[in-house]
């Protein structure tokens, strides 16, 4: 058993994050993309719990600060 990297990221996920799909999260300077998600583990309007093949994420959730950005 491998030990997952655990990382705190604050930002907006540009769609519905979902098991098999990478994440992309819109951070304040940059637009990351995850490996494939494989489980959610807990969603709530401030925190977006998430696991991929090697992190543990928390995204802690901003909201959008313009109309043009596509939030979720």
């Amino acid at each position: 058993m491998s030990v997952k990297m655990n990382r705190i990221i604050s930002g907006s996920p540009v769609r519905p994050i979902a098991v098999g799909e990478p994440a992309l999260i819109r951070e304040t300077d940059r637009l990351r993309r995850t490996t494939p998600v494989m489980d959610v583990r807990r969603v709530s309007a401030s925190e977006i719990r998430f696991e991929t093949r090697n992190t543990q994420y928390v995204l802690k959730v901003q909201p959008c600060k313009s109309r043009k950005e596509n939030c979720t």
